[in-house]
């Protein structure tokens, strides 16, 4: 491969990932926003509280912070797997981060494992 092949492909290669993929996993916790717009995340939450009736919240945070209107509190009334859905839709720039945190609300053990996030662009500048 000639070196201007070589540059026209390395071009193309960060072009397209700029471009056609607009976000980052950036560690196994977080996402990385690669342009500016509008996003829509879905997630599908498994939880179990192996006590009934004990409560977790998930909350998604950007850029380190907590949004409240995000987060939500879950609970089982007894020791079983339920499953919910969510859907959040936020504007964000070049450069944020995006994560979700799990955290007890009553002090007892409830078990959440998240089944998927979907990220969709609806809207995003190229």
């Amino acid at each position: 491969m000639s070196d201007v092949a070589l540059l026209y492909f390395l071009l193309l290669t960060q072009f397209l990932h700029q471009h056609v993929f607009p976000y980052d996993k950036k560690s196994d916790y977080q996402i990385k926003i690669n342009g500016n717009g509008v996003y829509s995340f879905q997630t599908r939450l498994h939880v179990n509280s192996p006590t009934g009736n004990k409560r977790v919240e998930v909350a998604l945070f950007k850029n380190g912070d907590r949004y409240a209107a995000y987060a939500s509190g879950y609970t089982t009334p007894v020791n079983y797997t339920m499953t919910y859905l969510n859907n959040y839709i936020l504007y964000l720039s070049e450069g944020d981060t995006i994560d979700f945190r799990i955290a007890p609300i009553d002090g007892y053990s409830v078990n959440v494992q998240m089944g998927d996030i979907l990220i969709y662009a609806l809207d995003y500048d190229l």
